[in-house]
């Protein structure tokens, strides 16, 4: 990629994929009994998660901790389950929004996403029946675990702006404030997508505001000065 190459970078989980909003809706999806207090509840996983979405912290051990904060009222197993079922499925129009990008000669698409091995391969069709066809369109594939670091920290998108080859130009969609603030202070364009709204939809129409789409649904010609 050249440094004057343009980039559409996608975060994943709820700008690509729709994915379980919390431990409760998962757990229905995997058949697993809710057993939750209020306390359990309330429960705030972030140093867990962020050492698992860093690579920081094997599968065992991230299920068993994470079933040892809820009291141990779920098993490890259980947390497992609950963990491979939180994919559900890819965005209607987001694999056409993709392929539509990637059909710009002067366009690259990217992602960059918190996300975990398990979690990984099951999009990219490596594990488990999960597919995400959209994200296997992606030109660039970047993820947290493999970098070793984490939004909304300043270091992963130092990191992935180096491993995008210093483009020009990024636009970037997800659907967490703090994560767009932080994009925003790195200098690339960052926009917030509601998870419940049709992302790709979102997408396209904020693309479309900052002219790099022009009609919905159609592939625009190349500009000579883009």
């Amino acid at each position: 990629m050249t440094a004057e190459q343009t980039v559409v970078c996608f975060d994943l989980g709820g700008v690509v994929v729709r994915i379980c909003r919390g431990f409760a809706e998962a757990a229905v999806r995997a058949g697993v009994d809710l057993r939750e207090t209020p306390e359990i509840d309330r429960v705030d996983h972030a140093e867990l998660i962020r050492a698992h979405q860093r690579g920081r912290m094997a599968e065992p051990e991230y299920f068993e901790r994470i079933a040892a904060e809820r009291a141990n009222v779920y098993t490890p197993a259980e947390v497992e389950r609950v963990h491979r079922a939180w994919l559900i499925e890819d965005y209607l129009g987001a694999e056409d929004l993709v392929h539509e990008l990637n059909a710009r000669a002067d366009l690259t698409t990217a992602c960059l996403s918190n996300t975990n091995l398990t979690h990984w391969r099951m999009m990219l069709c490596e594990d488990g029946v999960f597919h995400s066809p959209a994200l296997c369109a992606i030109q660039h594939r970047l993820a947290s675990h493999e970098l070793g670091e984490f939004k909304p920290d300043r270091t992963i998108y130092d990191a992935a702006h180096r491993a995008l080859g210093s483009p020009s130009r990024v636009y970037f969609f997800d659907d967490l404030r703090d994560n767009v603030d932080a994009a925003q202070e790195f200098g690339w364009r960052a926009f917030l997508i509601d998870p419940a709204g049709d992302p790709p939809s979102q997408v396209r129409a904020a693309l479309m505001r900052e002219g790099v789409l022009s009609q919905p649904g159609r592939v625009p010609s190349v500009t000579a000065d883009r």
